[in-house]
């Protein structure tokens, strides 16, 4: 019997049709079986994607909302803990600082008060921090930082004690420089805006505050005992003993007192995060509902997608393995 070239090569396209369809079908199986979806979203709608297309603009929503929201945490933890440093330092050197002076004991009381310096260095550092390239501390004016130097700041105290006539006029005037409108404080330390950063979406038509700025009074009442503090271990007043005691008597009444205010903040601040968490919980819920819904549209049983993939492979390796029997025939080997 005579076997033509034309049925040969009808075979082979036969057969090389068939393992590209099965491989087309194996592939796509595989992506079912990984994303736990149907590859034919058109088939498994009737055609209707509206709902589908619903639900993953929801999904959207809800992923950029969740992004939002860790970063607004995120932010919130930063500023927190910046804000446990001004507690702390308030506490600690004020309190020394008055033991110190109400004791009598000068020669502490001038330690504290060098160190003081370097206390006010290190919370105008945690007040200029950022979190993901934006200011902490800045309101609404995140792309700049919130205080000038403390270096500016201590040369400011020191000119208006060297000014003064006395300790207690010298108080008066820093004062007026640190809490009345349009003073120096906000004129040459506070570089920040006097409005706050946007706030943060956490439901539909709700939002929340997370800013705290570097002009809080109780954030200036901190700044404002380091530097008085810093100034007179820079040297102001530094011929008058008297005067000496009742400035760094002041300086630690004031970063005392502004401890209630620092851990007020922190706990407004909380109330924040609490509100985040509980939106962020609320959204997980929302997610896995509009994911449900979703695979009742457009899933696949993931038995059945591995059953089917292990099938489809079995098959494609079975014509595989024909394909290359069949080659390999030929007269010679046939007459063996």
């Amino acid at each position: 019997m005579t076997i033509s070239a034309f049925s040969d090569l009808a075979f082979h396209l036969l057969r090389q049709r068939q393992v590209t369809q099965t491989r087309a079908q194996l592939e796509q199986a595989g992506q079912e079986l990984t994303t736990g979806q149907s590859a034919d979203i058109r088939s498994a709608t009737g055609g209707d994607l509206s709902k589908l297309f619903s639900i993953d603009r929801s999904l959207a929503k809800l992923a950029q909302r969740t992004t939002n929201l860790t970063l607004a945490d995120g932010r919130a933890s930063v500023t927190q803990a910046k804000l446990k440093t001004l507690q702390d330092i308030s506490s600690d050197t004020g309190t020394n600082l008055q033991i110190a002076v109400d004791r009598g004991d000068m020669v502490a009381a001038r330690t504290y008060a060098t160190d003081s310096a370097q206390k006010l260095q290190q919370v105008v550092s945690s007040l200029n921090a950022t979190y993901q390239g934006k200011s902490l501390f800045s309101g609404a004016a995140e792309n700049i930082q919130a205080l000038a130097s403390s270096d500016s700041l201590i040369s400011d105290i020191d000119a208006i004690i060297t000014a003064s006539a006395s300790a207690n006029d010298a108080i008066t005037a820093i004062d007026a420089y640190f809490f009345d409108p349009g003073a120096g404080f906000e004129t040459n330390m506070y570089l920040g805006a006097t409005e706050n950063a946007p706030e943060v979406e956490t439901a539909d038509g709700a939002s929340v505050n997370l800013s705290v700025r570097a002009d809080d009074m109780s954030i200036r009442e901190v700044l404002r005992g380091l530097a008085i503090a810093a100034a007179v271990a820079n040297g102001a007043a530094d011929n008058n003993l008297d005067d000496q005691k009742v400035l760094l008597r002041e300086a630690g009444a004031s970063m005392v007192n502004a401890k209630e205010g620092v851990i007020q903040l922190g706990a407004d601040l909380g109330m924040v995060q609490n509100q985040i968490s509980a939106s962020m919980e609320t959204i997980d819920n929302d997610v896995f509902e509009l994911e449900t819904a979703r695979n009742a549209i457009a899933g696949v049983d993931p038995y059945e997608a591995a059953s089917q993939f292990s099938a489809l492979e079995s098959q494609l390796q079975s014509m595989y393995t024909v394909t290359a029997r069949i080659s390999s025939l030929n007269l010679t080997n046939f007459l063996r």
